[in-house]
C-alpha cells in the first residue's frame, strides 16, 4: 500500500496513478475504502527510484491507515465537527506514519512516544515533512509514556487544552500478523497477547 502525502502533495490521484503504473511497471489501483491509499500489485515498491519526490508518497500499510482515517470520518460526517479546528492526541506515535496522516487531517496533533530512539526518529520525520508543507503544522511530540500520562501532565502548559479526541493504536498495527499476506498470528501467541495487553491499556487510559 501507498498513501499520498497530502502534506506536500497536490497532483490529481488519477495522474499519480498512471505516473506509479508506468514507473513501477506494474497495476496501481485505488484502494475502494481509504482515501488517497493507492494499491501496488507486488510489494517490491521502492520509491527512490521514481520521478516523484519521495516525500510525496508513503509506503504504508492499510491496517495503519485505518484508524486515523475512521476517526476523521466519524467525527467530520457523524459528530458534524470542524476537524481543521480539533486537537488530537496520537497516543503511539512512532515511526510517524499514523501522525503524518492525522497532521493531514486535523487542527492539531499531540504525539506520544514512550522510547527514545524511536522518538528521535519520529522527531526527524516529522520536522522533515513540516518543512517540506512550506506551512506550520500545529504538532507536539512528547517523548512520554502515554499510559502512565496525568491529567496535570496535559494541563500543563496548555498542551491539550480543549482536546476531546485521541488515536489509539499500537506501535506497528499490523504486529499481529505473521506476514504481510494477512496471515495472523493467533490471539493466544507471546506476541499477539502483547499487543492486546497494550491496547487495553491504552484504550483505558484514554477514557480516563
Amino acid at each position: 500500500y501507498i498513501r499520498i502525502n497530502r502534506l506536500v502533495c497536490l497532483q490529481p490521484i488519477q495522474d499519480l496513478i498512471e505516473l506509479l503504473s508506468k514507473e513501477l511497471k506494474q497495476t496501481i489501483s485505488l484502494d475502494p475504502e481509504i482515501e488517497d491509499l493507492l494499491i501496488a500489485e507486488r510489494d517490491d515498491v521502492v520509491l527512490q527510484t521514481l520521478s516523484i519526490p519521495e516525500s510525496h508518497l508513503i509506503v504504508q500499510d492499510k491496517a495503519s491507515c485505518i484508524p486515523p482515517y475512521l476517526l476523521h470520518r466519524y467525527l467530520a460526517n457523524i459528530k458534524k465537527e470542524n476537524t481543521k479546528k480539533l486537537t488530537i492526541i496520537d497516543a503511539c506515535a512512532a515511526p510517524g506514519n499514523k501522525t503524518l496522516q492525522l497532521m493531514q487531517l486535523f487542527g492539531k496533533v499531540i504525539a506520544f512516544e514512550i522510547n527514545e530512539r524511536r522518538f528521535a526518529v519520529l522527531s526527524k520525520r516529522i520536522e522533515k515533512y513540516k518543512s517540506l508543507s512550506g506551512s506550520e503544522r500545529s504538532v507536539a511530540l512528547v517523548n512520554q509514556d502515554f499510559i502512565s500520562l496525568q491529567d496535570s501532565d496535559l494541563e500543563a502548559g496548555g498542551l491539550a487544552s480543549g482536546c476531546k479526541y485521541i488515536c489509539t493504536d499500537t506501535s506497528c498495527s499490523g504486529s499481529g500478523n505473521a506476514d504481510m499476506a494477512n496471515n495472523f498470528l493467533p490471539l493466544k501467541s507471546a506476541l499477539s497477547k502483547c499487543i492486546l495487553s497494550l491496547d487495553y491499556k491504552e484504550l483505558y487510559q484514554s477514557l480516563e
